[in-house]
C-alpha cells in the first residue's frame, strides 16, 4: 500500500502546482472539450469521442479531433489524410479518420501546438475533441468529460502499480460530466442511484450512462463489408462436423453459420469483447489475446495463418481497433486476409 499511496501523492502535488499557477496552463485557441479517464486505459475513450463529435456534427458544428498519437511512429504534428498509415498517427487517430473520413483529425504530443495548427489548416473548424487529454494539464479545458468504467468506478479504485489509477480521484471535480461506461444494456433506474451513490457528483457534474452496441462482423477484404454470422446456428453446430472440412475452402465471400472460430484482441479490456463472441456466436476454439496497442508481428501473423493452414479454426474475429493495425501489415497474406473478420462498436447513452 505503500507504493499507490506514494504514487497518489505524486499526482496530487503537480495537480495542485498547476491549481496554483505555480506550473502554467491555457487556454486553447479554439475551444476545447476534453475526454479522459482516471485510470490506465479501458473505458472506451476513442468511441465516445466518435459519439460526441458525431452529436457535435449533428448539431451544426464543425469540430476537429487531436489524439496524441499513443505509439505511433513519426513525431511532431500530422493532420490525417488519405494516404496516411496506422504507423503513421497511431491506430486511435486512424480509426476515426476511418470512421469521420470528413471531420480532421490530428496527432501532436503538444495539444496546443496541435490545436494552433488545427485553427491554421481547417479554418472551417470551431471547436476541437481531444482524445485522452485529461492529464495534459498544460491545456485549460472548455469543458471535460470523465468516463468511468461500469464494472471499475474510479472511487473504488486504487493507485498503480496496485491499482489502474494513473491520476488522483479529486481530479473528478474538474469535470463537466462523467459517463459511466461499459453499462448493462438493461441498466436499472435503481443501479444507476447507487452508481451515483458511490460517485458523489457536484451539483455541477452530470452523470450518464452509456453501453456497447456491437456491428456485424466485416472481412478484412475491402471487397466484402457486414457479412452476418447467424449466432443461433453458430453456437449450437455440432463441431464434429467440420472435422473433414477440406483445408483450402474459400469462407471469403460468405461467412456461414458452422464456422469454428479463433479470437485475436490488443486492447485495453478485451474481456468485453471476448464475452460478445462468446454470447453471440458461440465459446471460440482458440483465443489469443495481446497488450492494448499491440503491433502485429510477422510471428503474429504466422500464429494466425498456421491455425486456418491447420483447419483448426475457418475464422478469426477481432476488433475494428485491431483491424486498423492489420491493414497496413506488410506480413498479412491475401489468404489470411480472407480470413480475419473485425466487429465495429457503437457507444449508446441510455
Amino acid at each position: 500500500m505503500i507504493l499507490d499511496s506514494l504514487y497518489g501523492l505524486v499526482v496530487w502535488t503537480r495537480n495542485r502546482l498547476y491549481d496554483l499557477r505555480v506550473l502554467p496552463s491555457y487556454k486553447g485557441s479554439l475551444p476545447t472539450i476534453v475526454i479522459g479517464n482516471l485510470a490506465i486505459g479501458g473505458t472506451g475513450k476513442t468511441p465516445h469521442t466518435e459519439f460526441i463529435v458525431r452529436q457535435l456534427l449533428a448539431d451544426g458544428k464543425h469540430p476537429a479531433i487531436l489524439s496524441r498519437g499513443y505509439k505511433r511512429k513519426t513525431k511532431g504534428f500530422l493532420l490525417a489524410n488519405a494516404g496516411s498509415l496506422t504507423s503513421d498517427i497511431g491506430d486511435e487517430a486512424m480509426l476515426l479518420h476511418l470512421r469521420l473520413p470528413d471531420v480532421p483529425i490530428a496527432v501532436c504530443k503538444d495539444r496546443l501546438e496541435g490545436i494552433e495548427k488545427i485553427k491554421e489548416l481547417c479554418p472551417e473548424v470551431d471547436i476541437v475533441v481531444l482524445d485522452d487529454a485529461m492529464q495534459y494539464r498544460r491545456l485549460q479545458a472548455d469543458t471535460t468529460i470523465l468516463l468511468t468504467r461500469y464494472n471499475h468506478l474510479y472511487p473504488q479504485d486504487a493507485y498503480l502499480p496496485w491499482g489502474t489509477l494513473r491520476d488522483h480521484k479529486g481530479e473528478s471535480k474538474r469535470a463537466q460530466i462523467i459517463i459511466v461506461t461499459g453499462c448493462p444494456a438493461n441498466i436499472s433506474e435503481t443501479e444507476k442511484d447507487l452508481i451515483c451513490g458511490t460517485l458523489q457528483p457536484a451539483d455541477n457534474q452530470e452523470v450518464l450512462f452509456s453501453t456497447i452496441s456491437y456491428g456485424k462482423p466485416s472481412l478484412l477484404t475491402a471487397s466484402v463489408s457486414n457479412i452476418p454470422l447467424d449466432s443461433d446456428l453458430r453456437k449450437n453446430e455440432n463441431r464434429s462436423q467440420n472435422k473433414n472440412r477440406p483445408q483450402n475452402e474459400d469462407h471469403s465471400k460468405k461467412i456461414t453459420s458452422s464456422l469454428r472460430i479463433g479470437v485475436f484482441a490488443g486492447i485495453a479490456n478485451s474481456q468485453s469483447f471476448v464475452e460478445h463472441v462468446k454470447t453471440t456466436y458461440g465459446k471460440p476454439d482458440i483465443i489469443h489475446l495481446f497488450s492494448d496497442h499491440h503491433w502485429y508481428s510477422a510471428k503474429d501473423i504466422q500464429f494466425f495463418e498456421n491455425a486456418i493452414v491447420s483447419n483448426t479454426i475457418d475464422l478469426w474475429l477481432t476488433t475494428e481497433k485491431d483491424a486498423v493495425r492489420l491493414i497496413n501489415n506488410h506480413h498479412l497474406t491475401p489468404t489470411l486476409q480472407n480470413k480475419i473478420a473485425y466487429i465495429p462498436i457503437e457507444i449508446k447513452i441510455i
